[in-house]
């Protein structure tokens, strides 16, 4: 079943088809579903991950579903949330190249998400688009860190 879409959400085939996606286009970057930490300066990005720095759990993604039609037998239309972060790190302290590496890896993301054919990516998947971001930069010593929380919100019938 592993790569189906579940007929009680789209989340799970759409995370891992979303990794499998942006992962080429990100050579230099580790693309991870969750968050699996970084010990080292460098570029991440954790698909279905709140702020990994939050003190307790935060949801990956919300989502809620309506009847598609007067009928059940027409299925639901999925509406829903998947937050992801990218953190990129440096050890020159230089917190302006860690925002703009930010935005460097969330081009690419958003680019594919405005030209991906969505019913190849996930069956069932009507749409999907970065629809919001939130920018934390920090500096400690000589470590430079942008951390950059963004939601991708998708449509889909299941």
């Amino acid at each position: 079943m592993t790569g189906e879409v579940s007929r009680d959400s789209i989340i799970p085939a759409f995370v891992v088809a979303l990794r499998a996606a942006v992962a080429p286009l990100l050579p230099s970057v580790t693309v991870d579903l969750a968050y699996t930490g970084s010990p080292y300066p460098g570029d991440y990005l954790w698909i279905h991950c709140e702020d990994p720095y939050l003190p307790g759990p935060a949801p990956g993604s919300t989502s809620s579903q309506v009847w598609a039609g007067a009928a059940r037998a027409t299925g639901r239309q999925e509406s829903g949330d998947i937050t992801c972060a990218i953190e990129s790190w440096n050890g020159e302290g230089d917190v302006a190249t860690a925002m703009a590496g930010a935005y460097d890896i969330l081009a690419p993301v958003a680019t594919w998400l405005r030209a991906a054919e969505w019913s190849a990516v996930t069956p069932g998947l009507l749409h999907a688009a970065v629809t919001s971001q939130r920018l934390d930069l920090g500096l400690s010593g000589t470590d430079a860190r942008a951390l950059l929380v963004f939601v991708i919100h998708f449509e889909a019938r299941i």
